[in-house]
């Protein structure tokens, strides 16, 4: 207890003597700070702030405060040297120095003007041997500032062997003159090995004339390790860079990091440009490391005003011939230009190895409605010697509207002797004027035997021209293979000067072309007509070559698609594939090639046709008895060939007699598949005739020798008749209600007249679950339940009754064992009227109602080919009359009949794929007769029983398509039904229920159940 209590006392006494210590450490701080107002050399009050610059010793004098923190300095006037914030100069030994929370404000005056250079430091650090940091920093040029004959930064911090870090600094431009750069933070170490970093510093240009080059960080080492991030430069106004070619200044870095034997890295940077004029380039950030490896990520670049003198860089990442394997990589880019002229070229995101690897990727790229002179890269990554490896993979590039002056890439690999790989690659240009060649992807493998790699690429060409060639992927390699694959190549509504490649890949040893779809058409991505495409030159779907004679060379599976309005030149060719080895063609250039045409009524007029297996038509009413789609020069070689012709859903079904032309000039004779069928949106097929003109093996042409629905259309009316099944349940359910108070005589109820006159109330639930034939080895299976609820009177013998009807369900389609339509619904909604008369022990009964039904239905026709569907609304109709005879034996009852029932539902409409099919109205017509026999033993139980048999007429539903009625479906056939039940009733008979199951084989088949219930008041 007693050492506790020591303890307590000693670290009270601690506290005594620390307070004071600490308040006067504050005090001391505190005193430290100083602000300063300079209104020129003859402003005496502030004399002693002009010293002796600390970095140049006697003979220039500087503007300072002497404590290197917190301070805040106002300059009006000339100032002979330079003007510190704050400054911790520390020229021997390994003290630190550390320079933070300056700001300086230059406001009018020259800087420099004793004939020495100038300059503005909102803080400055300088250590021989130890560390240096400047933080926190301001520099500030007004307005009306005038010039300074220097740089301007808002914190600087230099090490000769020491860690040097200049972070969270700012430097803003408004107005005046600086002869070189402006710096938001620098950072320099000479020969430390630590990670020198300039971070999380802005600089903001909104006025003025800057003659040397802009940072937002800039961080250099000899020997360590150099990252620069979190920096952001805003550009608004003013002129940026000397009018001086030699120097080439006027670059805008976001941020840069330099370093000769270290590793650089450049991170979240942003880089803003509203307004001004920036006489050479833009970089979001530059990573550049002479030995070591370099990485640019996360930087992006927003320009949409003022004017660049040359280039763009998203990001720049660059590695010296100092070092054999360091890498260079720039990913996550972001680069967004709009309304802008530059003199140069865009680079998204450009790496650089000398000897390494060099990587771009994750870059997203828009220009729009700019002036670019030079060429535009995506993704640009470039090993130069050596056989580092060069990938240029996940770029996303928008060119909308303006002029491209050279060549546009969305990405580009090249590597002098290892593998160059391109993919995942999202190329659109719309509504520009491309002065050079268009290329999705680009793959060069520049010497050595390493593979070239195009791949994944989706490249849309819209509107606009372009001045050369369309490539959707081009690889070359020097002696390895060069291989394309996978692209989506568009062109619609363009004016195309050069041909149009698919893909296209070059190799001495062995070139393979495959798997390319191009597209030519008059049409927007939303299918709508923006107006022809000018094609001037050919059309390659694959394009190999090998210079070595009898090398592998293959451009096959690739597609050709053509649509709409489209103008070829005459000398003009379409291939599904090239392929030419040691000069010659040598190699596979038609397997699996396939050209696919929808000329809308269109026709093309060009050279020839070639290296295809595969020709696929989609024939419009307008391409009907109107000549060949295509008139050629040359044959079109067709042996050997599979042509196949559809109709277009939008069309109307052609007419036996109708004639088709695809080619005006062949030879050959195909193998063909349009003799077995040719299908028209999943509903008719047709059977044609095809034959060759009567001058020998000249056009092509089909004749439409027969038309009928395809065997899939009979399910297209289940959802009619899974409507017209509900509304007959209606029926059933409300032909069991007069029963329930027609009571015999020995019913032993309590006075033989108390329903006269008295209103009778009444409700009934069935439901169950049956399925039917439908025809066509089809049948439809419906789970419903129908409630019915209203009031009825009775007046001696003659009962009449009203009522509400609605019903719910749910139904499946199947043909031949396959579910077409699973869970689809179905309900209706009504009302009706009853009557029924009893004429000793016969009588007779009468019902009508009406009411809206409806049903859904949605399917795929041949495998999935159309989507079948509609949203069945329909009124509904319907009628019913029985004949009855009851024979009353002791305690029983046998109750026979007969009845006819009549119910129809109206037509409606339906599609396929977009062809419009219509339904007439259909009907159910049935007969039922049998008898029920009920056993009147008990006072208030009688348990039932019954047989009948149900006879279908009708139920049919037929669908129009054109002038042909598509296979319909029936329920048409006879079942046997039987029923089992009890009823019951109080004493008195005012209230009655019956409860039975039913069940049913034959045409239909399955079982059900009600409860049916009425009160007598």
């Amino acid at each position: 207890m007693k050492a506790l209590k020591n303890f307590i006392f000693k670290r009270c006494m601690a506290c005594l003597f620390m307070v004071p210590l600490f308040c006067l450490g504050l005090f001391v701080g505190s005193a430290g700070a100083e602000n300063i107002t300079w209104n020129g050399v003859g402003d005496a009050g502030n004399t002693g702030a002009l010293n002796d610059d600390p970095s140049t010793g006697p003979g220039k004098q500087s503007l300072y405060p002497t404590s290197p923190s917190d301070n805040t300095v106002t300059v009006n006037g000339d100032v002979p040297g330079v003007v510190y914030g704050g400054v911790d100069y520390v020229s021997s030994g390994g003290t630190a120095a550390t320079s933070s929370g300056n700001s300086v404000t230059f406001n009018g005056g020259d800087i420099g003007s004793g004939g020495s250079s100038g300059g503005v430091y909102g803080g400055y650090t300088h250590s021989d041997s130890g560390g240096a940091t400047a933080s926190g920093n301001t520099a500030t040029l007004g307005v009306n500032a005038g010039e300074v004959h220097g740089e301007v930064y808002g914190g600087s911090a230099v090490s000769n062997s020491g860690v040097a870090k200049a972070d969270g600094n700012t430097t803003s431009v408004g107005g005046g003159q600086t002869l070189n750069s402006v710096i938001g933070g620098y950072a320099r170490s000479e020969f430390g090995t630590g990670t020198n970093t300039a971070n999380d510093n802005s600089l903001t240009v909104s006025g003025g004339d800057i003659g040397g080059d802009v940072h937002g960080g800039f961080v250099d080492s000899t020997t360590g390790n150099s990252t620069a991030s979190g920096n952001q430069v805003f550009i608004s106004g003013g002129n940026i860079g000397d009018s001086d070619p030699a120097r080439q200044t006027g670059n805008v870095f976001g941020s840069w990091a330099n370093s000769q034997s270290g590793m650089s890295t450049v991170g979240d940077s942003k880089v803003t440009i509203g307004g001004g004029n920036i006489k050479y380039s833009v970089y979001g950030a530059r990573a550049r490391s002479a030995n070591d490896s370099a990485v640019a990520s996360g930087i992006s670049v927003s320009i949409y005003g003022g004017d660049i003198g040359s280039r763009v860089f998203g990001a720049e990442a660059y590695t010296g011939e100092g070092s054999t394997s360091g890498a260079a990589t720039a990913t996550g880019i972001s680069v967004g230009i709009n309304g802008v002229s530059i003199g140069g070229r865009v680079d998204g995101g450009y790496a650089y190895s000398y000897y390494g690897t060099a990587t771009t990727g994750d870059i997203d790229l828009t220009v729009s409605n700019s002036n670019v002179s030079g060429a535009i890269y995506g993704g640009y990554a470039n090993s130069y010697q050596g056989s580092g490896a060069a990938t240029a993979s996940g770029v996303k590039m928008t060119v909308q509207g303006g002029i491209v002056g050279g060549n546009t890439y969305g990405g580009y690999a090249r590597s002098y002797s290892g593998t160059s790989t391109v993919g995942d690659i999202d190329l659109t240009v719309s509504d520009s004027n491309v002065s050079g060649l268009i290329y999705g992807g680009y793959a060069n493998s520049y010497r050595g035997t390493e593979a070239a790699t195009t791949s994944g690429v989706k490249m849309t060409v819209q509107g606009g021209t372009v001045g050369g060639d369309t490539y959707g992927g081009y690889a070359y390699s020097y002696g390895g293979t060069a291989t394309t694959g996978g692209v989506d190549l568009t062109v619609s509504g363009s004016d195309i000067s050069g041909s149009i490649y698919g893909g296209y890949a070059n190799s001495y040893d062995g070139s393979v072309v495959s798997n390319h779809n191009v597209t030519i058409t008059d049409k927007d991505a939303n299918g709508n007509v923006i107006g022809p495409s000018t094609l001037r030159g050919s059309i390659y779907g694959g394009y190999a070559t090998a210079y070595i004679a009898g090398s592998p060379a293959e451009a096959t599976g690739n597609t050709v698609s053509l649509s709409g309005s489209l103008i070829f030149d005459s000398n003009s060719r379409i291939y599904g594939g090239y392929t030419i080895a040691g000069g010659t063609p040598f190699g596979d250039a038609v397997t699996g090639n396939s050209l696919i045409t929808k000329s809308e009524g269109h026709k093309y007029s060009l050279a020839g046709i070639a290296n295809f297996e595969n020709y696929d038509f989609t024939v419009t009413s307008a391409d009907v008895n109107t000549g060949p789609i295509f008139t050629v020069t040359d044959q079109v070689l067709l042996s050997g060939k599979n042509v196949t012709l559809r109709m277009d859903d939008n069309s109307q079904p052609m007419r036996v007699g109708d004639v088709v032309t695809m080619f005006s000039h062949t030879d050959g004779v195909p193998t063909y598949t349009i003799n077995t069928r040719m299908s028209h949106s999943g509903l008719l097929d047709y059977s044609v005739d095809d034959y060759f003109g009567s001058e020998g093996l000249d056009s092509f042409n089909v004749t439409i020798r027969a038309a009928k629905s395809t065997p899939e259309t009979v399910i297209l009316g289940h959802g009619q008749l899974a409507g017209l099944q509900m509304v007959n349940a209606a029926s059933n359910l409300a032909t069991k209600i007069p029963a329930l108070y027609n009571l015999a005589a020995n019913s032993r109820c309590a006075g033989a007249d108390w329903q006269t006159g008295r209103p009778v109330a009444f409700a009934g639930v069935e439901g169950g679950r049956f399925r039917w034939n439908a025809g066509g080895d089809s049948s439809l299976a419906l789970n419903h339940l129908s409630l019915l609820a209203g009031l009825g009177w009775k007046v001696d013998d003659l009962l009449l009754a009203a009522y509400f009807e609605s019903g719910w369900g749910s139904y499946d389609s199947q043909l031949s064992g396959r579910t077409y339509a699973d869970d689809q619904n179905a309900n209706y909604i009504g009302g009706g009227l009853r009557a029924r008369y009893d004429l000793g022990a016969f009588y007779g009964e009468a019902g009508f109602h009406a009411g809206e039904v409806k049903a859904d239905f949605n399917t795929y026709l041949q495998n999935g080919s159309y989507h079948s569907t509609y949203d069945f609304a329909s009124a509904y109709v319907g009628a019913d009359l029985a004949l009855g005879y009851r024979v009353l034996v002791g305690n029983s009852e046998l109750d026979l009949s007969a009845a006819y029932l009549w119910n129809r539902v109206n037509g409606e409409r339906g599609r396929s794929g977009t062809s419009v099919f219509r339904f007439g109205s259909s009907d159910s017509q049935r007969v039922k007769a049998g008898g029920r026999w009920l056993y009147n033993g008990f006072d208030q139980v009688a348990p039932y029983a019954g047989a009948y048999f149900e006879y279908e007429f009708d139920a049919k539903s037929v669908a129009r398509f054109g002038d042909y009625n598509l296979r319909g479906a029936s329920m048409r056939g006879g079942s046997g039904i039987g029923q089992i039940g009890l009823r019951f009733k109080s004493q008195d008979c005012r209230f009655t229920v019956d409860i039975g199951l039913e069940g049913s084989v034959g045409q239909r088949r399955g079982t059900g159940g009600q409860a049916v219930f009425s009160y007598s008041f």
